[in-house]
């Protein structure tokens, strides 16, 4: 198999996930392994025990590693240059549009374990892909917006998703035009965040890119209304502040 579960020989970690090689894209090959961690002990036993589901925490640790970080003779990959500001709030919906083109797994019911002691709640959710991040964003309020970004992101629709983190789109490269489109996402937010900030650049342009596959071009004077649909303005501005774009 290509993985496995093991949760009893690292004590300071609660599991983690073993890879014995991926596979990026068409580009090349690890045959070494190396860890994953997952944030539920009782998820990876589910794996280990032979238990027909997907857990979350385990998808999600797997599809960071095909956020395309990596250089191709020295060149960045297109998605990491020019779509990802910050891979945790896009690996949770890559890991579902990946689910989504896997005739085996499209069926598999995802697991997701959330707990919240000071409300006297414990609920395990299982879910098909296409209905799993709604049902988390019902329970989980700790990082709320972090989970709501993801269920934000599938409703460009599964085949856009796919193109998107393919980056098999035309990517911004003239910093100009980047700018021009954080002045418009900065409307938008109501806040006036720097457009010399990189990452807030990229930001901008991966929202640009997600209305151009849904809408099939982008139009600033309906750049609010297709945000508005998919990702708040409270959402937006939780996360650049979050990740300090405004300072």
């Amino acid at each position: 198999p290509c993985m496995y579960a093991d949760d009893t020989h690292n004590p300071l970690c609660h599991g983690h996930l073993i890879i014995s090689s991926l596979f990026f894209g068409s580009f090349f090959t690890w045959g070494s392994r190396f860890l994953l961690y997952s944030n539920s002990r009782s998820q990876c036993k589910q794996i280990a025990n032979g238990r027909n589901v997907i857990t979350w925490s385990v998808m999600h640790e797997l599809a960071h590693s095909y956020c395309c970080g990596y250089a191709i003779n020295g060149r960045p990959l297109v998605f990491d240059s020019d779509y990802k500001f910050n891979d945790e709030y896009f690996t949770n919906a890559r890991g579902l549009t990946a689910i989504y083109n896997c005739d085996n797994l499209r069926d598999t019911d995802i697991h997701f374990h959330y707990e919240n002691k000071d409300e006297g709640i414990c609920v395990d959710l299982y879910n098909k892909y296409d209905n799993i991040a709604q049902d988390v964003c019902t329970y989980y309020t700790n990082d709320y917006y972090f989970f709501k970004f993801a269920f934000g992101l599938t409703k460009i629709g599964w085949d856009n998703l796919e193109t998107f983190f393919a980056a098999n789109t035309d990517n911004v490269s003239d910093l100009s035009e980047c700018k021009d489109v954080a002045r418009v996402l900065n409307d938008y937010i109501g806040m006036d965040v720097p457009v010399t900030n990189n990452d807030y650049l990229k930001m901008a342009n991966s929202f640009r890119k997600l209305m151009i596959l849904e809408k099939g071009s982008y139009d600033k004077d309906k750049f609010s209304s297709f945000m508005r649909n998919k990702f708040s303005k409270d959402m937006i501005r939780f996360i650049v502040e979050f990740l300090g774009y405004n300072k």
